[in-house]
């Protein structure tokens, strides 16, 4: 059940609109005043510190990069709050497991500023020799620590925590030059919040990485849809990550990843690669925004792991490949022991390691012209840019209002994510042949022709496999890749 504050309720008093310097400057001294480290940030200082780094060290470069030379960049995530600790972690990763792009994801304490719980739980960390929490705590580390973190490896790292804008200045001041974006995502981060709480702090974060970029050191997001322990339904994904560049392209955002997710079905992968990438740009030139480039982002399988390693691996190597025929230039990678519990260094330099192995195999390799993949790609686009339009329509023209009132009729919708305001009344299975499909539209503004194209395609399905409920379905296919084979 969803206990969420009305609409009617709520004030919608912003727009998709840049911030101005007076709110931005504004806002960042209320926030850096919220702990004592804050006031070790200086902008000015940052900038200069940035550019004293070798390009090597920042990730829009080797992104450019990659995309010249058609390969993609590895990049696990983790993070722990003992710097000394995940300093190793960092640099066995780098050196062994030849990741491309490391990750500091934020704690949960410090995403909800409890910065008194977080520095309890890094004393506490440092007295048993272990780390109590489940990231870093960037605004307790301070400045120095933060960037010692950084300058002990000699590739670019990601800060990633969703809307905290706080870990976020403490990330870019220590030398990050990528940050997890994600305006609908950070639904997940913080499921009691109303989506113009989130959208608002987003783009205050994305102020601040338009502001590097602007002052000569390129910074990019990562952009996101909503995320649950559910796989994502195509053309969702694609209208959301939209959204949400959008959103970060008016302040200022100048480099933006757009993140799509496995799901398990190559030829419909690549399909939403392709409809991602050639809508955004539509939708970036139609805003004003024709000066933002773009790169792919691959997300390795989100929903559940398998506990056996085997079966694991299988899924990390069908993610490398995945990833190659995509076009992805960064493919996020997990561990073999996601189904398991807290990933170990052991399993994550295996990913990585088994990771590169596929994609040195599959380098030179191309994905013959399919006609399949073809059609699928028209579908997406066109059950995209219908949610993509009437949010829009909803919001008079401004995608940000029009998102808030689209999430609250479920325009905007994810299946079982823990936002309170989200619908959840979309579901997602798979065809006969593996595609996804939607068993139920929910509220999407799709055609008749749409709803029963994905009816018929799961009732082809129902008759080839015998089965005669539709929820029967649905734990079928999340269950699918957890039991022994």
């Amino acid at each position: 059940m969803r206990v969420a504050i009305p609409l009617s309720q709520r004030k919608l008093n912003f727009k998709n609109e840049k911030i101005s310097d007076e709110e931005f400057f504004g806002e960042r001294k209320k926030i850096l005043g919220l702990w004592p480290t804050g006031k070790e940030i200086d902008l000015d200082e940052c900038i200069a510190y940035h550019k004293s780094m070798p390009k090597s060290k920042n990730a829009v470069y080797k992104l450019q990069q990659a995309k010249k030379e058609g390969t993609v960049l590895t990049q696990p995530r983790g993070g722990i709050c003992l710097v000394d600790e995940y300093v190793k972690w960092l640099k066995l990763f780098q050196d062994k497991g030849k990741a491309d792009i490391l990750t500091a994801q934020s704690d949960s304490y410090t995403r909800n500023k409890r910065f008194d719980k977080a520095q309890t739980a890094w004393e506490e960390s440092k007295k048993l020799g272990r780390s109590t929490l489940n990231g870093c705590p960037w605004v307790n580390w301070g400045l120095k620590e933060s960037r010692r973190l950084i300058e002990s490896i000699d590739v670019p790292l990601d800060g990633r925590a969703g809307t905290d804008i706080f870990s976020m200045e403490f990330a870019l001041a220590a030398g990050a030059t990528t940050f997890l974006g994600g305006v609908l995502n950070s639904g997940s981060y913080y499921p009691k919040d109303p989506p113009e709480k989130t959208i608002r702090e987003m783009q205050q974060v994305s102020r601040l990485q338009g502001y590097y970029t602007e002052h000569g050191v390129p910074i990019a997001s990562d952009s996101h849809a909503m995320s649950g322990p559910s796989y994502p339904v195509h053309s969702l994904e694609v209208a959301q990550v939209i959204i949400d560049s959008l959103i970060e392209a008016e302040q200022g955002v100048k480099y933006i990843i757009l993140r799509c997710r496995q799901t398990m079905n190559l030829f419909q992968d690549v399909a939403k690669a392709r409809a991602l990438q050639a809508l955004a740009g539509q939708y970036m030139k139609k805003c004003g925004h024709g000066d933002v480039e773009t790169f792919l982002g691959f997300e390795d399988w989100v929903a559940a792991f398998p506990p056996d390693n085997a079966q694991a691996a299988g899924l990390v190597a069908m993610g490398a490949m995945s990833a190659h025929f995509t076009g992805a230039q960064n493919i996020m990678i997990k561990s073999l022991d996601e189904g398991l519990g807290l990933p170990t260094t052991e399993s994550v330099v295996f990913s990585l390691r088994e990771t590169k192995q596929v994609l040195n195999a599959v380098k030179h390799q191309k994905l013959p012209y399919s006609k399949e993949v073809e059609d699928e790609q028209k579908m997406i686009m066109k059950e995209a840019t219908l949610i993509l339009e009437k949010v829009f329509e909803m919001g008079d023209g401004d995608v940000a209002i029009g998102s808030i009132k689209a999430i609250d009729v479920g325009v905007i919708d994810h299946p079982f994510s823990s936002s309170v305001y989200n619908a959840g009344k979309v579901f997602p299975t798979r065809d006969a042949n593996g595609m996804v499909r939607y068993l139920n539209t929910g509220n999407l503004p799709f055609t008749k022709e749409i709803i029963e194209f994905h009816r018929e395609k799961v009732e082809d399905r129902k008759k080839v496999e015998k089965i005669e409920k539709d929820y029967k379905l649905m734990i079928e296919d999340i269950t699918s890749f957890t039991r022994d084979v």
